[in-house]
């Protein structure tokens, strides 16, 4: 009896320490992004897309302007495209706006010196942009301003 206890309690060990697959994930912070001149403003949105336009990544600034954004990757156990793939170019939107600038400032883990997308890496990045001064209108309305 005392053989079959030990005999699952190891089988039970040994199923909780295998690894469960994961999806790629990576992490780009800042701690000194600009909006319109000034640091961002808790709680503004800042947004990660993929190649084929599929967000991946999510999250809001802190009250100090700072951010850490978890970027996902596809998930290989998937038929979907639901993240980005390994060495793939990000696009960034601070309130669903294109920054003017991204930069990759440094690599605390990863080997691509840019914003790439790389599984496991974190990297620190530099966002800078303003708000459009004119608002998207119809090109009638547009037109009539410079006429």
């Amino acid at each position: 009896m005392r053989i079959r206890a030990c005999t699952m309690a190891l089988g039970l060990l040994l199923l909780a320490a295998t690894a469960q697959a994961q999806a790629p994930v990576a992490d780009y912070f800042s701690t000194s992004s600009l909006w319109d001149g000034a640091p961002l403003t808790v709680n503004m949105t800042i947004e990660a897309f993929d190649a084929d336009g599929i967000r991946c990544g999510y999250a809001v600034a802190n009250i100090d302007g700072s951010f850490l954004i978890h970027v996902y990757g596809n998930d290989p156990m998937t038929a979907a495209d639901e993240g980005a793939d390994e060495g793939e170019m990000l696009t960034w939107r601070i309130e669903d706006k294109m920054p003017d600038r991204t930069l990759w400032v440094a690599n605390l883990i990863g080997l691509f010196s840019d914003l790439r997308f790389e599984n496991g890496a974190a990297k620190e990045m530099l966002i800078e942009g303003a708000p459009l001064a004119v608002e998207n209108s119809p090109w009638s309305e547009v037109k009539r301003l410079f006429q």
